[in-house]
């Protein structure tokens, strides 16, 4: 590959690229291939600079653009940043790839085509991941969709659940399997973000940030975990204990009528919230209503096709102002 570079044979280059050929070993001075291109098209620049003659054709060499894509020195240094060459790579005399080239045009093409290569490197890294991730690894045919718990793990399809006693990932036993449903506040998307302390998973991650309390359980969202997370093996932090969510009981009878009583106010305090507030965010008061008589807040309202509460298709939408 050095060989073909220094003798620009662009040809040659782009079938040893094509073939995964290693675009950043150096040579004997720690030059890469980049660094040898970049120090070709500066020796072709100054050559065609000896052999203008005029002040007029040499401003037409740094202004004219046609065919400058089709240069071999620039297109072989595109070909080797697209297939991976490092642009912070350093010689031996502490240069980088840049640094021998005083081309500003080339050196902005070559960045550009640098963040694309990773952007394109890194989409394919994530889908891979996250298809090895979403396999069920029973039957390796459908995805994963049932969650175990009190483990909290996502190994599984809903067709292979039942046959499963313990969890494949901790080994724990399953005391309970739930079928991940759609999302509960745009019905469009599975729901893939469980929230703690509570362990429900009942939203999708686009809707996921417009709650501050759980759908289900009106329980503060204290976190969230990603649907991956929940196909790992090291989500040991993840597991719901019923302990940790039940109150202490009382031992005195006065502790008893006065827990009786306290529960009862927060009772009553949670039916008022939830007659005035979201039932989506539980944060915000309602000041938008359906055609169905339901109400949320106009920043939840927005975003959802549906009603929360009774699922019927939102028609038109009601601002109310106070």
């Amino acid at each position: 590959l050095h060989l073909a570079v220094g003798r620009q044979h662009l040809q040659i280059v782009t079938l040893l690229c094509s073939k995964d050929a290693n675009v950043n070993l150096v040579d004997k001075d720690g030059d890469t291939c980049l660094h040898e291109a970049l120090r070709h098209h500066t020796l072709s620049q100054l050559k065609q600079l000896q052999d203008v003659g005029d002040s007029g054709r040499l401003m037409n060499i740094f202004t004219n653009s046609n065919g400058y894509e089709k240069r071999p020195s620039v297109a072989i240094a595109c070909t080797l940043v697209m297939h991976g060459a490092d642009l912070s790579a350093r010689n031996k005399k502490n240069q980088k790839p840049f640094d021998l080239c005083p081309d500003p045009h080339l050196c902005r093409m070559l960045t550009q085509k640098y963040i694309e290569y990773n952007r394109e490197h890194n989409n394919d890294q994530q889908l891979s991941q996250n298809s090895s991730l979403t396999e069920c690894l029973v039957c390796s045919d459908n995805e994963r969709d049932t969650l175990f718990q009190p483990c909290s793990h996502v190994v599984t399809c809903h067709l292979c659940a039942s046959r499963v006693k313990k969890c494949l990932l901790c080994k724990e036993n399953i005391q309970t399997r739930i079928q991940i449903e759609q999302c509960k506040i745009c019905s469009q998307r599975r729901a893939s973000v469980m929230y703690k302390p509570c362990g429900h998973l009942i939203a999708c991650e686009e809707c996921a940030g417009l709650m501050e309390k759980c759908f289900v359980c009106r329980v503060a969202i204290d976190s969230i975990v990603s649907f991956n997370e929940l196909c790992c093996r090291n989500n040991d932090n993840l597991s719901i204990k019923s302990e940790t969510l039940t109150p202490p009981i009382p031992t005195s009878s006065n502790d008893v009528s006065d827990a009786v009583a306290l529960a009862r106010l927060q009772q009553q305090l949670q039916e008022i919230r939830e007659q005035v507030h979201c039932p989506i965010c539980m944060d915000r008061l309602k000041n938008m209503v359906f055609l169905c008589g339901h109400g949320v807040c106009q920043s939840c309202g927005d975003r959802v096709q549906e009603c929360p509460i009774c699922r019927k298709p939102i028609e038109k939408s009601i601002i109310l102002y106070t």
